[in-house]
C-alpha cells in the first residue's frame, strides 16, 4: 500500500506546543485527561498522564503523532468497507478477495470516488452480504457476508478493525516522526528507540490509542518514556453498529430487491398501453390488431442500469440522522398514485435493533450509479416477446400474452458519514451489499425454488450454432503496435451479443461464429472498446487485425485567469495562478470523434489539497473532445442585497448566504472549437494543465441595486458567460500538454 505520508501536515508546531504545555500546571492537565477515560480499562490512561514537566514536549509531539496516523489509518478504513487494504494480507487476516470481470462476479466492486469525493483514484470497497456463487447459479447457490469485518478485537481478533488500526499505526508511526527532528530543533537529542506496539480500544463515543513504545532521549539529562495516548473523535461504534444493522435487515428482509421490483413494476404494469412501455410487462393481456413489442435482453438491462435501479438512492434508513419518508418517488415515473402506495417499502427497518436505539449522529445513503454492470437474465431468453398470441377471437383481432420473468443482480453502495466527526471534518464508512432476483422474487437462500431448466428457444449465440469461420483475430495497441491479451471478443449479430472468447497472451483469438452481419466488439480494461461491422460467413476462414486505442494515465493540472471587474458589467483579464483554497474545479471531457470506438468520458477534478497531495490523476484518450468546465467556492459566501428602484417603486431584495457558489469555467464546443489531443502528444506526456476562467465572487445580487458606486460590483450575473469569455480568450486558455 502506497503511503500516506507524503508530507507532514496538520501537526501542531513544536515550539508552540511547548509554549502553550507550560501554562498549564501538571494538575489541570490530570484533570483535562481525567474528563475522557470513560469506556477505557483502568490503568489504559493513567499511567500516561505522570510524566515530568521537561518531558512533556516528547509526550505531545508523539501523541500528535498518534492522532494524525491513527486518523490517517481509520479514514482508509472508512473508504475501503472496513478494511485499511483489502489487497494487503496483513489486513485481511489472509482472506483473498476476488476481483471478477463485473461487480456481481465479485467479493469487491472497484469504485473510484466520484461523484461523492475528490479521490479519483479506484479503490476495492467489499461486499458485507452478496451472492458468491455465480450469476447462473440455479440450484444450491450461496451466500457470505465474509468480506463484513468484525469491530473489536474480542469479536474478530487479527481481522478485526481495532487489530487493524494498530498494525498501521506500529507499521506508519515512524512516518510522521521523521527522524524526531522538531524535537532535535528544541534541543532533544534521540538516544534510542523500541519498536512500537499499539493498542486500540473502540468506545462508545470514540476511539483511544495508546502506543507503547520506549523512547528515551538527552537534552541535560537523559529521559525516557514509553507510554503515550491519544483520542480520535469518530464515533465509530455507532457508525459500525448500524452498518451492521443495514447488512443484518438485507439478509433477513431483502430490501433492497424489494425496491427494485418495486421500480421495475411501476415501468411496466401501469404504462398507458403496452407499446409505450419502459419495460417488459411481468404480466398482461392485450387485444390489438396483430402489433406486438419486442425488446431485448441487452437494452432491458441498459434501461434498468439508466432508468430504475439509480432510484435506490430514494431508501432511507429509520432512526438514521437523515430518515424522511417520500411521498412522492419520482415525476419520472409513470403513474403517481401508485408511487404512493410503495412508498413505505422505501423505509429500511433495523430488526435487530431495540426500537429505543437511534443513530442521531450518523447519515445513510444508497446509491448505484449507471456505468456499475448488473446481470440480467430474461425467461432465459435474447429476445423477449409475447409469451402467447392467438389468432382470431374476432376478424383481426389477437390476443396476445406478455409474461416475463426477471432475474437480476445488481451492487449498491452504501454510505454512512458523521459530519461531526473529526473536528467537523467529517468521517465517511463505505461498504457494498448486492440484490439478487430470481423469478420476479428476492432470492432467499434455500427458501426461493429457481427451475434448474427453463424452456429456452435455440438462440443464435449458442456455440453448436456458430457455424462461420473460422476466424483468427489479432487485437493490437493502435499506438505501439503491442499485441493484447485478455481482449474480450464478442459478437453483436441482430439482436443477440454472442460472447467469443479472450485473446491469448499473444494477442489472438481463433473462433467459430454465427453466419451473418454484424458487429465485432472487442473490450479490454485500459483501453477503448472498439466496434468493427462484420460479415461472417458460413465455413469461410477469415483473418483479422483490430487495433485498441489506449488510455493514457496522467496528472491533471488547473490554472486560472483571473477576471478583473473593471466597471458597467465588463471584466478583464489578470493573470494565471492556482486554484483558490477553497475552490473546487471540476471538468469534463466528451470524444466526439465519429469512429469505431464507442463513447468516452473523462472527468477531472482538482482541489486545492489534491493539487498539493498529487491526488490528481485521470485518464484520458487521443481524440477531439467537448470540454466543459465549472468553477465553485466551496464555502459560505453572502452576497448583498438592498433597494431596488425609485421612489414609490422601491423593492427590497435581501441578501443571499450560498454554500457554494459558480464563479467560472471554462466551455470548448461547437460554438468556442473543440479540444484535440494527439496520440503522439499524449505518448510523451506526463501531466496535462487545463485553464480556466476565474470571476470574482460576486458582491452584489444585482448592478441595479440604488446607491452602488459608479460602474457598479461585481454581481451574480456577471459570471454566467463563460462561453462569452473563453471565445473572448480562447487562445490563452487552451490546455497544455507538459512532457
Amino acid at each position: 500500500m502506497k503511503n500516506p505520508h507524503a508530507n507532514k501536515k496538520g501537526q501542531i508546531t513544536i515550539f508552540i506546543i511547548v509554549g502553550i504545555i507550560l501554562l498549564f500546571s501538571s494538575a489541570l492537565i490530570f484533570y483535562i485527561r481525567g474528563q475522557s477515560v470513560e469506556g477505557i480499562p483502568p490503568g489504559f490512561i493513567d499511567e500516561v498522564t505522570q510524566v515530568p514537566n521537561e518531558a512533556r514536549p516528547i509526550q505531545v509531539f508523539v501523541e500528535q503523532c498518534i492522532q494524525q496516523t491513527a486518523k490517517e489509518g481509520i479514514k482508509q478504513i472508512g473508504l475501503h468497507g472496513g478494511y485499511v487494504d483489502v489487497s494487503d494480507p496483513q489486513y485481511t487476516g489472509g482472506r483473498v478477495f476476488k476481483r471478477g470481470f463485473t461487480p456481481t462476479d465479485s467479493d469487491v466492486v472497484v469504485f473510484t470516488g466520484y461523484p461523492f469525493d475528490n479521490a479519483p483514484r479506484e479503490r476495492d470497497i467489499p461486499y458485507w452480504w452478496h451472492m458468491d456463487s455465480p450469476n447462473d447459479c440455479r440450484q444450491d447457490c450461496t451466500f457470505s457476508d465474509a468480506g463484513q469485518p468484525g469491530l473489536t478485537k474480542q469479536d474478530a481478533g487479527e481481522n478485526s478493525i481495532e487489530a487493524q488500526l494498530e498494525t498501521y499505526i506500529e507499521n506508519n508511526i515512524d512516518n510522521c516522526y521523521e527522524d524526531f527532528a522538531d524535537l532535535e530543533d528544541i534541543g532533544f537529542t534521540l538516544v534510542s528507540k523500541a519498536q512500537p506496539q499499539a493498542t486500540v480500544i473502540v468506545t462508545s463515543q470514540d476511539i483511544a490509542v495508546r502506543l507503547d513504545q520506549e523512547l528515551t532521549f538527552k537534552k541535560e539529562q537523559e529521559i525516557t518514556l514509553d507510554k503515550f495516548t491519544s483520542r480520535i473523535d469518530v464515533r465509530l461504534k455507532e457508525i459500525y453498529d448500524l452498518a451492521d444493522a443495514i447488512a443484518v435487515a438485507q439478509k433477513n428482509s431483502r430490501f433492497l430487491e424489494l425496491a427494485a421490483m418495486d421500480l421495475i413494476t411501476i415501468n411496466t404494469e401501469y404504462a398507458p398501453n403496452i407499446t409505450g412501455k419502459k419495460l417488459p410487462p411481468i404480466g398482461e393481456i392485450t387485444f390489438d390488431q396483430g402489433q406486438y413489442a419486442v425488446w431485448t435482453t441487452q437494452d432491458v438491462q441498459k434501461k434498468i442500469e439508466q432508468n430504475v435501479l439509480p432510484f435506490i438512492n430514494r431508501l432511507r434508513v429509520d432512526r438514521a440522522a437523515n430518515y424522511f419518508q417520500y411521498n412522492i418517488l419520482s415525476q419520472d415515473l409513470i403513474d403517481q398514485d401508485q408511487m404512493q402506495l410503495v412508498a413505505d417499502k422505501y423505509t429500511v427497518s433495523l430488526i435487530n435493533v431495540d426500537n429505543d436505539t437511534i443513530f442521531p449522529h450518523v447519515a445513510v445513503d444508497f446509491t448505484y450509479l449507471d456505468w456499475w454492470p448488473i446481470f440480467v437474465d430474461l425467461n432465459g431468453d435474447a429476445i423477449i416477446k409475447p409469451d402467447k398470441i392467438v389468432f382470431p377471437i374476432l376478424p383481426f383481432i389477437a390476443y396476445i400474452q406478455y409474461q416475463t420473468f426477471y432475474d437480476v443482480s445488481f451492487p449498491v453502495l452504501v454510505h454512512l458519514r458523521d459530519d461531526s466527526a473529526l473536528k467537523g471534518e467529517g468521517f465517511d464508512f463505505y461498504y457494498f451489499l448486492e440484490g439478487n432476483i430470481r423469478n420476479n422474487k428476492p432470492y432467499l437462500q434455500g427458501n426461493v425454488s429457481i427451475p434448474s431448466a427453463r424452456e429456452v428457444p435455440q438462440l443464435v449465440c449458442r456455440p453448436q450454432n456458430y457455424n462461420a469461420g473460422p476466424l483468427n483475430l489479432t487485437i493490437k495497441n493502435a499506438l505501439t503496435q503491442e499485441t493484447i491479451p485478455g481482449a474480450f471478443v464478442s459478437f453483436n449479430f441482430g439482436t443477440d451479443s454472442c460472447y467469443l472468447g479472450t485473446t491469448n497472451e499473444r494477442g489472438e483469438l481463433i473462433t467459430q461464429l454465427p453466419a451473418g452481419i454484424g458487429t465485432l466488439t472487442v473490450f479490454r480494461e485500459g483501453y477503448l472498446q472498439i466496434q468493427k461491422p462484420y460479415f461472417a460467413a458460413i465455413q469461410k476462414a477469415d483473418n483479422l487485425t483490430l487495433e485498441l486505442m489506449p488510455e493514457f494515465e496522467l496528472n491533471a493540472q488547473v490554472q486560472v485567469l483571473g477576471l478583473n471587474y473593471a466597471g458597467d458589467g465588463k471584466y478583464s483579464p489578470g493573470d494565471f495562478g492556482p486554484i483558490g483554497v477553497k475552490d473546487t474545479a471540476g471538468i469534463v471531457l466528451t470524444r466526439i470523434d465519429n469512429d469505431t470506438y464507442g463513447e468516452y468520458t473523462a472527468f477531472v477534478s482538482i482541489t486545492n489539497e489534491t493539487r498539493i497531495t498529487g491526488q490528481d490523476l485521470f485518464r484520458i484518450v487521443p481524440g477531439t473532445y467537448e470540454v466543459e468546465g465549472v468553477l465553485l467556492y466551496q464555502d459560505t459566501h453572502t452576497v448583498k442585497g438592498g433597494e431596488l428602484g425609485k421612489r414609490r417603486k422601491k423593492a427590497v431584495i435581501e441578501d443571499i448566504t450560498l454554500e457554494s457558489i459558480y464563479h467560472g469555467g471554462v466551455t470548448f464546443n461547437n460554438e468556442t472549437g473543440y479540444i484535440t489531443f494527439k496520440p503522439e502528444d499524449l505518448l510523451q506526456a506526463k501531466s496535462i494543465v487545463f485553464k480556466m476562467l476565474s470571476y470574482p465572487l460576486p458582491q452584489v445580487v444585482t448592478n441595479d441595486l440604488n446607491g452602488l458606486p459608479q460602474g457598479g460590483l461585481p454581481d451574480i450575473a456577471g459570471v454566467t458567460n463563460v462561453t462569452g469569455a473563453t471565445k473572448a480568450y480562447k487562445d490563452r486558455i487552451q490546455p497544455e500538454i507538459i512532457t
